[in-house]
């Protein structure tokens, strides 16, 4: 989830977007994605929780693939889950570099999903801030 923040970080039409990213960004370097969770909310919402599903349900086989043609080290330790992903990845499998690569193989991937459906939220989003300033201006 993490990709959301950073994404509307950095280029966001809407405002509120922009200002929960910025919200949640320092959180979610160590794991707690809660603030993005529940401010959107991901769960009841179309635009976001397709990709949600469908970016684990990529990422976790292929985490799966290159653990098992060794690439990734096998996780024998579990870490508290505030550690952030990319620390997780490499501890985790006990120093294998291949488990520092895949955390960021799998966050471009989940970029990759995300992108087109944040865009159509995003215009919806836009769409409805507009409708709304439209209608407070009608009424006025």
């Amino acid at each position: 989830m993490a990709n959301l923040s950073l994404y509307g970080y950095v280029k966001q039409k809407a405002s509120s977007l922009k200002t929960l990213a910025a919200i949640s960004a320092p959180s979610e370097i160590f794991c707690i994605v809660e603030p993005i969770m529940f401010g959107l909310p991901v769960v009841l919402n179309p635009y976001l929780f397709i990709p949600f599903i469908l970016s684990h349900t990529i990422t976790a086989p292929l985490t799966y693939f290159l653990t098992d043609i060794g690439f990734v080290g096998k996780q024998y330790i579990s870490l508290p889950w505030a550690t952030p992903s990319p620390i997780l990845g490499y501890l985790a499998a006990g120093g294998s570099i291949g488990g520092f690569i895949v955390v960021f193989i799998n966050f471009a991937i989940g970029m990759i999903i995300f992108f087109p459906f944040w865009k159509a939220y995003e215009k919806a989003e836009v769409a409805k801030y507009e409708e709304q300033a439209a209608q407070v201006e009608t009424e006025a």
